[in-house]
């Protein structure tokens, strides 16, 4: 009997698991009115420029630099507490200056 049971709950989690998440999709993405179409899927992201600091390996030369000046600074996890503070100081003054 449990085994039957069993079987009847994940046929049902099986069969209502698309027409369930289709509809939450669609609820969460009415709230700013834009739909599906501004929803990143393979293909319509961008990536970084091959100059950006995600590309600029571990010599830390690019860490913590403005990206094209959006006025974000990229931290990474592998920057050392010192290099955080400084691009945060960085941010800092070139916030103050604009």
């Amino acid at each position: 009997m449990k085994v039957c049971l069993l079987a009847a709950m994940l046929v049902a989690v099986i069969m209502l698991q698309r027409p369930c998440s289709d509809s939450v999709a669609k609820f969460v993405t009415s709230f700013d009115g834009s739909g599906s179409a501004q929803m990143p899927k393979p293909g319509n992201v961008d990536r970084a420029p091959e100059g950006s600091s995600t590309a600029a390996g571990s010599n830390g030369s690019h860490a913590g630099s403005a990206e094209s000046g959006s006025g974000y600074v990229h931290l990474t996890p592998d920057m050392t507490e010192q290099q955080v503070r400084e691009a945060i100081e960085k941010a800092r003054t070139s916030a103050g200056s604009q």
